[in-house]
């Protein structure tokens, strides 16, 4: 027996339901099962998949999201392997000094998570008091009274600043480093000042008094068991321990604080220390030669025995931790995960094994998504060998990953369905308000990213403003490149094409505002390294970003009107524009029905007897609030309502005549 369904409920899901049903075939005598590769956009219950199936799927868990073929639950065993991938996970990196460290032993990184833990609580305890303590005195309105300001002012401490436009202190050194330039202050000032500096000494002195008498900066009593219990400490760190429990006095003193507080931040990291000397685990073989696959460099990311990681970028040692980025940890945690199931699955019987990988390649350069692919292909290839019956969950809301993610599946021999006749050998769903919903098999990237424009540029599909500038950049650049041999710079300035356009304002404006388009392209891996975070997303507004849509869609309908008209899918967009035209009314008739049952009890509530005018006034509230809401849900309704009207017309005659219409306001 085995499951062939996985059924999540939630309320807070927008389709309530997901249900996931794992379709078997055979091939060469074998049986496998279709992967299950799930677009879905953003809060639409993507990473509820995971989460859920992480959660659920262990064989102590009693609730079962697990199914078998005759929908009874079923109960995770220990022969069933479910492995959820998470590319994003900080629980196996910290850092000793300025070094980043990976740890792939199981128990020492458990151990290290709770000792960074406890310095993590300690720095930003302190950096929340020295905050406190630097705004004492005064508040945004009258920043004046802070501290902050009064020190330079009075004694020329420059210790930090406030921005009132902002409410935002910035501290110019470390916590520690500001304790101790107001440490050596206080040593030299004298009482022989003015009443105002003596003022601004006394309030100074008691924000003090009120961190070194704080018992937040010992010790937790909690992390104190978890080390006696779990710990396995050396006669030093143990005699240190000691130390601190029988010593656990505070201070009379700002430099004996200063003492105390670093002494525990030392023991903590000499017990971190002893804990990554005792790594066994050693994975760094098998990881840097995946990483010098992946990279096509042997060098540009290692790590060692101890866990120390290097890269080709610093010469002088382990990278920093500051500096390790998040695409190389989630490159490293992909590669482990991976490493670590096969391992697991190696010399055993399985009763099943699911893989699940919620957003297989996040925040990764464009230049390392090929070596990437790549290594997806391989470890797909090598799990459906070592075990036929794997079942593959892919989730993604990134279109350019879902398409090839399916080429990869498509590209292998056991999934690989060659006769147009056949049904294809993967499930390709999307995941909407009404659930999971198949995708045509034969899945036009280009084209789908087409239809994305263009609905963007009608107003239907505003929930893709994050990513839709490289939806038209892949658009522009794949255009050009197969139509004419062209990059994408070039295309809007090529005199040869340019001459399509006979309209000459129009022809002026494109070879100015589709290189707009092209600043902020991703097309050039190496700028993309050095650049600031600034990307199309942030510097444009959504109605720059629509209005960019409009027009990049008529620059090629210029160029090629046969081409724009046959890649969108006209009648289905005239659909769904009628069909949200009826979903917003019947839902706003709905609301206009509570809206008067909601009136009648408000006025129920004015002509009672039976309350208090206090006990009135509150429900009258109450209700007035829940009133106004659903009044403003009314009217939300109603501008979706006219605006899905104002498109049924545009639509009227077809793609062109829309086109024409945004490309009128350049003239």
């Amino acid at each position: 027996m085995e499951y062939k369904k996985i059924i999540i409920k939630k309320n807070f899901l927008p389709s309530k339901k997901i249900e996931i049903e794992f379709e078997e075939f055979e091939k060469s005598s074998k049986k496998y099962f279709k992967p299950q590769l799930i677009f879905a956009r953003n809060g639409m219950g993507k990473t509820t998949i995971s989460n859920e199936i992480d959660e659920k799927g262990d064989v102590e868990e009693v609730e079962s999201i697990f199914q078998d073929s005759n929908n009874q639950s079923y109960q995770i065993t220990n022969d069933d392997i479910v492995c959820t991938i998470r590319i994003d996970s900080e629980d196996r990196f910290t850092s000793i000094g300025d070094d980043a460290i990976f740890i792939s032993d199981d128990y020492i990184a458990e151990n290290v998570n709770i000792i960074d833990r406890e310095i993590n609580r300690l720095e930003d305890g302190l950096k929340t008091s020295v905050e406190f303590l630097l705004r004492r005195g005064g508040s945004r309105k009258s920043p004046d009274n802070m501290l902050v300001r009064e020190l330079p002012q009075f004694f020329g401490l420059n210790i930090g600043s406030f921005n009132k436009g902002k409410n935002k202190l910035n501290l110019y050194d470390s916590p520690i480093e500001i304790l101790r330039k107001i440490s050596k202050f206080l040593k030299s000032f004298t009482t022989e000042e003015s009443d105002e500096k003596l003022a601004v000494h006394n309030k100074l002195e008691n924000g003090i008094k009120n961190i070194i008498i704080s018992e937040k900066f010992k010790l937790q009593s909690d992390f104190i068991d978890e080390v006696s219990n779990n710990f396995q400490l050396s006669e030093e760190l143990q005699n240190s321990l000691n130390d601190k429990l029988t010593n656990s006095e505070n201070s009379n003193t700002l430099d004996g604080f200063i003492t105390q507080f670093e002494d525990i931040l030392l023991f903590l990291e000499n017990l971190k220390k002893e804990l990554l000397e005792q790594i066994t685990e050693d994975y760094s073989k098998r990881l840097n030669q995946e990483f010098s696959k992946i990279f096509f460099d042997t060098k540009r990311l290692q790590i060692d025995k101890k866990g120390k990681i290097f890269s080709r970028d610093d010469v002088y040692g382990p990278v920093p931790f500051t500096k390790l980025s998040t695409a190389e940890k989630n490159i490293i945690n992909l590669v482990f995960s991976f490493l670590e199931l096969e391992n697991l699955i190696k010399y055993r019987d399985l009763e099943s094994l699911l893989v699940v990988i919620d957003d297989p390649i996040s925040s990764i350069d464009y230049s390392n998504k090929v070596g990437l692919y790549t290594f997806f292909r391989n470890k797909i290839e090598s799990l459906s060998s070592m075990y036929s019956e794997t079942k593959f969950i892919i989730c993604t809301h990134d279109e350019e990953i879902y398409y090839h993610f399916y080429k990869i599946f498509d590209d292998l021999k056991c999934y690989s369905q060659k006769n147009p006749k056949n049904p294809k050998n993967i499930s390709c769903l999307e995941l909407t308000y009404e659930g999971l919903v198949k995708r045509k098999s034969e899945y036009n990237f280009y084209k789908q990213q087409i239809n994305s424009i263009y609905k963007y540029a009608l107003g239907l599909v505003p929930e893709i403003s994050l990513y839709i500038g490289n939806t038209m950049r892949r658009v522009l650049e794949a255009y050009s490149t197969f139509n004419y041999n062209l990059g994408p710079s070039e295309i809007s300035t090529n005199q040869g094409l340019l001459s399509k356009i006979q309209d000459e304002t129009e022809r002026e404006f494109f070879k100015a505002y589709m290189y707009r388009l092209i600043l902020n392209s991703d097309s050039h891996a190496s700028d993309r390294v050095r650049r600031s975070s600034s990307n199309f997303s942030e510097m444009f507004s959504d109605e720059e970003k629509i209005r960019t849509a409009q027009l990049l869609l008529g620059f090629l309908y210029r160029l090629d009107p046969v081409h724009i008209e046959r890649m969108i899918d006209f009648k289905q967009l005239k659909d769904e524009n009628e069909n949200k035209i009826d979903k917003c009314s019947d839902y706003k008739k709905k609301c206009e029905k509570k809206l008067n049952t909601q009136k009648n009890n408000i006025e129920g509530i004015k002509n009672s007897k039976q309350y208090t005018d206090d006990e009135k006034l509150q429900k009258i509230l109450e209700r007035t609030d829940e009133y106004n809401k659903n009044q403003h849900k009314i009217e939300y309704l109603s501008e979706c309502i006219e605006a899905c009207k104002t498109r049924k017309e545009m639509l009227k005659d077809g793609v062109g005549s829309s086109i024409e219409f945004w490309l009128n306001s350049i003239k």
